[in-house]
């Protein structure tokens, strides 16, 4: 997915507001992230943040309102998930694995769920 596909194709639940940032990301300055943010208490999603590299969607990490979830580590062999209990909702990260941008993190995750 391309940023304008992201943007497109998101539900939060509710009123939200988009920001880009070209250079944004933990890489190279060909980085692009893309943010959601609520704007009001009613979404499903506090926040949403997507993270591409070389315009192709590698990293996206959520919060998720009133949503519980057990703590988990999911890993594939293109991907890993994170859930993650957190402050009023859950915390969720999915990452590819063969981006270089995020492999190391999406590395580290993956080993957890051995």
């Amino acid at each position: 997915m391309a940023p304008r596909d992201v943007r497109d194709r998101f539900d939060g639940g509710g009123e939200g507001s988009w920001q880009t940032k070209v250079g944004g990301g933990a890489g190279a300055s060909d980085d692009t992230v893309v943010e959601w943010n609520a704007t009001g208490d009613h979404s499903r999603v506090a926040h949403a943040r997507f993270e591409f590299h070389l315009g192709m969607l590698v990293a996206v990490r959520a919060h998720l309102r009133d949503v519980k979830g057990e703590a988990r580590v999911e890993a594939t062999p293109k991907t890993v998930t994170l859930v993650a209990p957190s402050a009023g909702g859950t915390d969720v990260t999915l990452l590819a694995r063969d981006c270089p941008t995020h492999h190391d993190e999406a590395e580290s995750l993956a080993a957890k769920a051995r």
